[in-house]
């Protein structure tokens, strides 16, 4: 009788112990373990977003591409300079023109050794004529450097050789009274047609057109020289405190 309840006896005997606590806990540790290693398993980490550099750079300047309204026509910089000339003669006088007068007298291109659109605009701005000789050349790029005695003897030559642009052009160079005088005196050793002159009479009697005439008078105004009219061969001969030379 008592063998079948030996079963149940020691079921009992295993609860009371705590043999089924110890038995659940082992197979929970199991469970947990494979839990763990299962998660493990499909662990997927989360992706990294490509890499991006943050640096900012700055945009390279482009630079404006160069003037092809009026191509280099014959590539030379020899004298008189005009429209389609190049080279360092170009260049040298573009150099002097904007330090005189600031980049904005060509903003685009600058001194770029090419006498193109802007630098015509440039000159006409300047009221300077579009064709330079060599004497008119050496005034701008010279600038204060010039002497006195060197303005007067290139004077002389333009009245010489009958030069009406470049001779305004070298009596825009001249500031005041004093740049006057100076100049005068050195002008007046020399003979136009062999006669001796003013600077004043020598420009005049050389250059008798009336929109010639009227253009030198203005720049001895500029001077701050004043006149008034005598006639003599229908022309203007003579100007307040300039004083008159023999004819010989």
């Amino acid at each position: 009788m008592c063998l079948p309840l030996l079963p149940l006896v020691l079921r009992v005997y295993w609860d009371i112990s705590g043999g089924s606590t110890l038995k659940n806990k082992k197979k929970k540790k199991a469970g947990d373990t494979g839990l763990i290693l299962k998660s493990k398993n499909i662990q997927i980490e989360p992706a990294q977003p490509p890499f991006r550099d943050t640096v900012v750079y700055p945009k390279p300047k482009v630079r404006p591409k160069r003037n092809t309204e009026n191509p280099y026509t014959g590539g030379s910089g020899d004298f008189p300079l005009k429209r389609g000339s190049k080279g360092d003669t170009v260049k040298l006088l573009q150099e002097a023109l904007i330090k005189k007068h600031g980049k904005s007298i060509m903003p685009r291109y600058g001194a770029d050794g090419f006498y193109g659109a802007e630098m015509a605009a440039a000159l006409k701005k300047l009221k300077l004529p579009a064709s330079l000789d060599e004497s008119t050349y050496n005034v701008l790029v010279q600038g204060q450097t010039a002497t006195k005695n060197t303005i007067a003897q290139k004077l002389y030559a333009a009245a010489a050789s009958g030069n009406f642009k470049s001779a305004v052009a070298l009596l825009k160079t001249m500031k005041n009274k004093d740049d006057y005088q100076t100049i005068n005196t050195q002008f007046r050793t020399y003979r136009i047609g062999g006669v001796r002159h003013t600077l004043v009479n020598g420009m005049l009697s050389t250059f008798s057109k009336d929109e010639q005439k009227q253009a030198i008078r203005f720049e001895f105004i500029r001077m701050g020289l004043q006149y008034h009219i005598s006639f003599s061969n229908a022309i203007l001969i003579c100007f307040a405190n300039v004083a008159a030379l023999p004819s010989s």
